[in-house]
């Protein structure tokens, strides 16, 4: 559901692409603290996402359930894409900036933990690979955060 709602399910650069041309029009309309709203949230969730997808062929981990079918033994550099896991660096790349941005959206964090069990109970990734997705996701939040406007109390 979460897949469809963002348009990742077609192609994960449509909500970053939307909510930077969203900002800079509204940059462009002198609406200077909702145009870096936008801008930092999809700068966040663009960083993670590539970060976590470029860096997948350098690891090479198998997943879960491929491990299981070579008898269960968890390997690395031998060209799989389990690490980090890049559902995880796309759902927290755009739910994290939000608390950081509104802290009282704090309950936001059910999506991203939820796309978490979803994909470790489906034997996709390993606790670590979906921990490595939330650690490069709070890297990105915290590198971009001078384009970010204050936090809203």
């Amino acid at each position: 559901m979460f897949e469809i709602v963002t348009a990742k399910s077609w192609s994960e650069f449509i909500l970053p692409g939307a909510l930077i041309l969203i900002g800079g029009a509204l940059l462009a309309a002198k609406r200077s603290a909702a145009g870096r709203t936008f801008l930092y949230v999809a700068g966040v969730q663009l960083l993670a996402y590539l970060a976590s997808d470029l860096s997948k062929p350098q690891f090479g981990r198998l997943r879960p359930y491929e491990a299981l079918a070579q008898g269960g033994a968890d390997r690395w550099f031998v060209g799989a894409n389990s690490f980090p896991s890049g559902h995880v660096a796309f759902f927290a790349g755009f739910v994290v900036p939000l608390i950081v941005l509104v802290p009282r959206s704090w309950p936001l964090i059910v999506v991203p933990l939820m796309v978490v069990l979803q994909r470790v109970l489906s034997a996709d990734h390993y606790l670590s690979d979906v921990g490595a997705a939330f650690l490069i996701v709070g890297v990105a939040a915290r590198l971009l955060l001078p384009i970010a406007p204050r936090p809203l109390r």
